[in-house]
């Protein structure tokens, strides 16, 4: 459909524009802005959000909306909805609305899901949330962390047609196990209600190219949007200070950025407009249904930025065009943290579209566990096979030598590959979260693998991957009591 004629559509009450957009193959834009801190004026707060959004209205290129984070930049901040409340109700249907997990109970925050979907914000994401920069691992355990899992499965209970939920996918990974730890349960989301899903920030396109082939390869043709970065000095400085959990920077791009800034500040924001123009053609060619943009919070910024998108989309509107504008930017550099990163497909980039109707999955051997982790595993399988049905503290002893039991408030070794998920410091019980690091790390450890990696090994190698994607694993609820409510 023509977005000349897209924009001027009328939807009836109880519509939803985004949503519309998305089923209509409308390329739209979303600009990303954040609940501020504790001690932000609300006057002021809600006076910035207003401007803004006005500014969006403003918009007649491209469709285009806000996309509102929570707890993301500051995660002592203003409840979400309080901050959102301020904006027009007759456009709450164009945004999208981030929910996190970080610090809260799964019953509050689908409550907050309740009043935002009553209030006209229809469009959710919620995400489990990040660690607090520097915070160590016992802190980390003394809060409650609501799994984007464990949310999706309680808003498909609630059957309401007005929610139309997203995810989060982070694709920025580069072993074998790390990639296809987040892609099946980027899956799990999908079979559990999700309808869209928005990408993590990172820069390697070959990467976003590669979720994208790998969904089509299972055959789900899901709505995508690309999380991209208006990339300003304070912004690379706190990547660099590691308070960015799951943006992965390549030192290669770093010496880029960091020789572009020393000719001037001019041509270093002249350099991200131009790479922001070409990451935005290069997704809408590689099928991604829009572009979420971070760091064009100003009605200022936003005008420059509508101008160089567009600009470029009319510029680049053939792969070809693309793929040589790119390699004259940016094909010198390799974009992956590794010298031997792990990509699905080969030849990523080299076409628009995979060369065959279900592209071939490079091959890779699984890690085979050691004698030790084996016995574990067998003893672990014969002593606890229905440990999901009995009382959690039965047998505590032998689990506790066996699978490091937490006294979890249920068991769920069944379920997990007889890996108990409650050494996941968040308490993630349905896959590993965005922040892991590129090569599986645990965000909050880089020491520590996560276990959510060892869990899909052993799926892959008992060829049981499906319960990885298709059951829901309920999440302990033994940190709640020191979680605020």
């Amino acid at each position: 459909m023509d977005a000349g004629l897209q924009l001027e559509m009328n939807f009836e009450r109880g519509g939803n524009r985004f949503q519309q957009c998305l089923n209509d193959g409308v390329f739209s834009l979303l600009v990303e802005t954040g609940a501020p801190a504790l001690d932000t004026e609300p006057e002021h707060a809600a006076e910035r959000l207003r401007r803004l959004e006005e500014a969006v209205a403003r918009v007649k290129e491209l469709p285009a909306g806000l996309a509102i984070t929570d707890k993301y930049h500051y995660q002592e901040c203003w409840n979400i909805y309080d901050f959102i409340s301020a904006l027009p109700s007759e456009r709450r249907d164009h945004h999208v609305v981030y929910l996190s997990g970080f610090d809260i109970q799964p019953q509050k925050l689908l409550e907050t899901a309740k009043i935002c979907a009553t209030s006209g914000f229809r469009n959710l994401v919620p995400v489990s949330g990040s660690i607090k920069p520097g915070e160590r691992e016992h802190e980390v355990r003394a809060r409650n962390y609501t799994e984007s899992v464990t949310m999706l499965k309680l808003l498909q209970d609630q059957k309401n047609p007005d929610i139309f939920c997203g995810v989060a996918a982070n694709p920025f990974k580069y072993t074998r196990d790390a990639c296809f730890a987040q892609y099946y349960k980027l899956i799990k989301k999908l079979n559990f209600g999700a309808g869209f899903m928005v990408s993590h920030l990172g820069w390697d396109i070959a990467k976003l190219q590669e979720m994208r082939w790998y969904l089509s390869s299972r055959g789900m043709h899901y709505p995508a949007i690309a999380r991209l970065w208006m990339l300003t000095r304070d912004k690379l400085e706190k990547i660099l200070r590691g308070e960015m959990p799951g943006v992965v920077l390549p030192n290669s791009l770093r010496k880029l950025l960091e020789s572009e800034f020393r000719f001037s500040s001019a041509q270093f924001e002249a350099a991200q407009w131009r790479r922001l123009q070409l990451y935005a053609a290069g997704c809408k060619l590689l099928g991604f249904s829009g572009i979420q943009v971070a760091g064009v919070e100003t009605p200022e910024k936003l005008s420059i930025a509508v101008r160089r998108i567009t600009a470029g989309l009319k510029e680049l509107d053939t792969f070809e065009q693309w793929r040589a504008a790119y390699r004259e930017h940016l094909g010198q550099i390799d974009l992956s943290p590794y010298p031997h990163s792990f990509y699905v497909f080969d030849k990523l980039l080299s076409s628009q579209h995979p060369l065959q109707e279900i592209p071939q999955m490079r091959s890779a051997e699984i890690q085979t566990p050691s004698a030790s982790e084996q016995i574990g595993d067998y003893l672990r399988r014969f002593m606890f096979p229905e440990s999901d049905k009995q009382a959690p503290n039965e047998r505590y002893v032998l689990k506790k030598i066996l699978a490091g039991c937490h006294r979890c408030s249920i068991c769920r070794l069944p379920q997990t590959m007889f890996i108990c998920p409650e050494k996941c410091p968040k308490g993630l019980a349905n896959g590993p979260c965005g922040g892991t690091r590129p090569g599986g790390g645990c965000e909050v450890s880089a020491i520590h693998e996560c276990v959510h990696l060892r869990i899909t090994r052993q799926a892959l190698l008992r060829n049981e991957v499906d319960t990885l994607e298709d059951i829901f694993v309920p999440q302990s609820t033994r940190r709640n009591k020191k979680s605020r409510s």
